[in-house]
């Protein structure tokens, strides 16, 4: 929405001529993706820091080297080989 209300506006004031449909339709699907990756660096990231500090991960942490793929359990130290 705020690309639709704000970004096509400022767009066609800038060239001084309304837009047709492919050139409205590019710049809202460009500035949407742009406006939804500023937020989730803006907001998802960090909140999901928040969550892994607060909540650590007791899951199996795959770990690969090379060509091998291990699995090393966090609370025996065991190396697990995964099916690829």
């Amino acid at each position: 929405m705020p690309v639709q209300v704000w970004g096509i506006s400022i767009v066609e004031k800038l060239l001084g001529t309304s837009l047709n449909w492919f050139a409205y339709a590019g710049i809202y699907i460009a500035g949407a993706v742009i406006v939804g990756v500023l937020a989730a660096k803006i907001v998802e990231y960090p909140v999901l820091r928040i969550r892994d500090r607060l909540y650590p991960s007791h899951s199996i942490q795959a770990v690969t080297r090379g060509s091998t793929n291990l699995a090393v359990d966090q609370h025996k130290g065991e190396k697990k080989r995964l099916p690829i």
